[in-house]
Order: structure tokens, then sequence, then C-alpha cells
């Protein structure tokens, strides 16, 4: 079993999400987690899709790919580190990923179903690592995170734009 992150293992900025997960078992909640935002983002109505609740926010079709590209790039800092502790990783600017983004040829169903096919790679890439890989230090952004610790990011990460979907969009 992954164990929750200690302190010093991840940057303090990631703490609200790493809060948002409240498990033992990272991968049991990675897979019941990916069934759960499917459904929720599937049940978003067609006409919330372009909504966006102020000026220079993102619409909810934007959220999805934000929340795309972050489980690609978490997901690669868990390979990255569990296979080299020495791994040093860039940052991530979520606005240059998304200035760099053209969903206008992608419909929504289209981008679940990316979420859902990089989650369940994601899934299958952590369950084949060796657990004690999980205690691995890097570096991602220039702070020191550890392979569970972004586990753990990747799952809270989640969890917060759903609630932010609830709260602002929905």
């Amino acid at each position: 079993m992954i164990e929750k992150p200690e302190e010093g293992e991840y940057n303090e900025f990631y703490q609200t999400y790493i809060d948002k997960v409240r498990t033992k078992d990272i991968i049991e909640f990675l897979k019941t987690q990916r069934k759960s935002i499917v459904r929720f983002l599937n049940a978003i109505p067609e006409e919330r899709y372009s909504y966006k609740y102020g000026e220079g926010k993102w619409s909810v079709k934007q959220v999805l790919r934000h929340m795309i590209d972050t489980e690609i790039v978490f997901g690669y800092r868990v390979h990255s580190i569990a296979k080299n502790k020495a791994a040093e990783l860039p940052g991530m600017d979520q606005n240059d990923y998304m200035t760099n983004s053209n969903d206008s040829q992608n419909t929504f169903e289209m981008l679940v179903e990316e979420f859902n096919n990089v989650r369940k790679a994601n899934i299958s890439m952590i369950e084949n690592l060796d657990p004690a890989l999980s205690k691995n230090m890097g570096k991602a952004s220039g702070f020191p995170i550890s392979v569970r610790a972004q586990m753990y990011i990747l799952a809270g990460h989640i969890e917060h734009h759903k609630l932010v979907l609830k709260e602002k969009y929905l």
C-alpha cells in the first residue's frame, strides 16, 4: 500500500490538493475517481460547455482540457521520478498550455473520453510500479516532490476542479 506523503515531500502549494484525498489506498481512489468524474462530466448539460463565469475565465470545455493536460503532466512526473530519482522536471504554465490548445474540432464527449483514457493509462502505470519507488524524490517546478505526493496531487487536482465546476459553472 502506498501511504499518504509526509510534509517535506512536496511544495506546500499542493497541500489543498493532498488534503482533498482522504484515503489510504490511492490506487483504488484513482480508479473510483475515474468512474465518478466521467459520470459527472457526462451529466453536464451541453449548453454549459462554453459557459464562463467571469471575464478571463475558462469555459467548462477549457477546464476539462486543463484537467487532461495536468493529468498527462502529473502522470509523467510520477513515471519519471519513480524511474529516475534524480529527475528534475520543468513546471507547467497552465495559461501557456491553454493558449496552445485548440479544441474547436473536439466535442466535449471526445475530451471526456481523452481524460478517461489518460487516467486509465496513469492507473495502469501506477499499479505496475514497485510500491517502494513511491518514496523516490525528484524535483518538479524547482521543488522537491516524491512519487507518492505526485499521485495524491494527481487525484486532488481533479477533486479541486470538480468542486470548481459544481460551484461556479453548473
